[in-house]
């Protein structure tokens, strides 16, 4: 009999795994796949010349995601929630269709 313990609000499947330790589960065959796209800007961002403030890497599948500049920041936000650093991720797959001019842009 395996003892449950999940500090979740809601009880989920990684709950489940109890006292299974982290190794055993870290298979690498995992069935979910993450994959992320950038879409092309909206009217109105273009209307309001928007600076699109995410890179991708199509040879490493790398997405940063760019601080945006300090004055354009929402002054309403109180400042411990504001984003002043960029942030790096790794996807199985990244899709580039922000702009159809670049070499990457990927097809809908």
């Amino acid at each position: 009999d395996r003892q449950v313990c999940s500090s979740a609000s809601t009880p989920s499947l990684r709950s489940r795994d109890g006292n299974v330790p982290l190794l055993s589960r870290m298979d690498g065959g995992g069935n979910v796949r993450v994959v992320v796209r950038v879409r092309a800007f909206l009217k109105r961002e273009l209307d309001r010349k928007a600076r699109c403030l995410i890179q991708m890497d199509p040879i490493t599948q790398l997405t940063t995601l760019r601080a945006p500049d300090q004055d354009t920041v929402d002054s309403s936000i109180p400042k411990s929630r504001k984003v002043i650093e960029d942030k790096k991720f790794t996807f199985d797959n990244s899709f580039w269709s922000h702009n159809i001019k670049d070499p990457y842009y990927a097809h809908q």
